[in-house]
């Protein structure tokens, strides 16, 4: 279950609080069912890396495409999700709070500053046609030869961070290579502000609806509600949920919980009663309805396929 600072941005969570770093190599496959796959934002900065397949992203109003080879560099506090793109997908994720890379205090911490406040970049694409961006990517890589992976027991396919032996050395092997990440992106970011049309107020009325919806799901939400806490009228609070997720205010509530539904599908044994109950449907017809409406099949019918799919019933 994700949790939030007072200022509504996830509070991530790292194997070592006193090393916050998140590393991994993970394969999606085509059908995931993603925890990750609702906006989201956090003071972390993110770097994905495609190795196999492709992947889709949505980041601030923006949508973009990643084939292997390529990947994305989002800044801190950036709404952004991650969602499968049809096909099975391998990619490399790091995530760490920028601030490590500080611990001189204003010495080094300009130069964090520099990147983090820098408003011309909320995110940056990588590919391989450009020398730095090549580097960074290469830089991710060159993570896993730090020895700092091992199977993810709760993931399969999954190879997540683990800590290691006290003194082995690999926190100052990864340091150093996420300072050379971090000094490609000093040395090549744009220096002059971009307008990006995105409105800071608007970002952060989006991040305040969104919360009161991820937290409120199960409760009834009606479009007034919404509207209260992204402190805009009707008009605007349908445009910016258009603009920013290709939906209305409500059909964005039935989707986060049919989100929230098929993780309960998938990893309980609960009833479509209590699952629908328990993700602020109506009533089980109308869960039905709505979940075969977004997913082209009923929720039994869902269920039955992960479980043939993955050779046992759902825990």
């Amino acid at each position: 279950m994700a949790q939030f600072r007072e200022d509504r941005s996830e509070l991530l969570h790292f194997d070592d609080p006193e090393f916050p770093v998140q590393y991994r190599k993970n394969f999606i496959p085509k059908n995931a069912v993603l925890d990750g796959m609702i906006f989201h934002w956090h003071e972390e900065v993110e770097f994905i890396y495609v190795l196999k397949g492709s992947v889709d992203y949505q980041l601030n109003k923006k949508h973009v495409h990643m084939e292997a080879g390529e990947g994305i560099f989002v800044n801190a506090r950036q709404l952004h999700l991650i969602i499968p793109a049809g096909e099975d997908c391998e990619l490399y994720c790091l995530i760490f709070q920028p601030l490590l890379l500080a611990p001189l205090g204003q010495l080094l911490g300009d130069y964090v500053a520099a990147v983090i406040k820098n408003e011309a970049i909320p995110y940056l694409m990588l590919n391989k046609r450009e020398a730095w961006k090549a580097r960074v990517l290469d830089d991710i890589a060159k993570l896993e030869e730090c020895k700092c992976l091992e199977p993810d027991k709760t993931d399969e396919g999954t190879m997540r961070w683990y800590r290691g032996q006290e003194g082995d050395g690999r926190e100052l092997a990864v340091m150093s290579v996420l300072y050379d990440i971090w000094l490609q992106l000093y040395e090549h970011m744009p220096r002059e502000r971009k307008e990006y049309g995105e409105s800071g107020s608007d970002v952060l009325s989006m991040k305040h609806m969104l919360f009161y919806i991820h937290e409120n799901f199960r409760e009834k939400i009606v479009l007034t509600d919404i509207i209260k806490q992204g402190n805009v009228g009707k008009t605007k609070c349908t445009k910016l949920f258009s603009e920013y997720l290709h939906m209305t205010p409500i059909e964005y509530v039935n989707y986060y919980r049919v989100t929230e539904a098929m993780k309960l599908l998938c990893e309980t044994d609960l009833s479509m009663t209590q699952i629908a109950s328990q993700c602020g449907f109506e009533s089980v017809s109308y869960f039905g309805e709505v979940f075969k409406q977004r997913k082209g099949i009923s929720p039994r019918d869902f269920r039955k396929q992960y479980e043939d799919e993955n050779g046992k019933k759902a825990l």
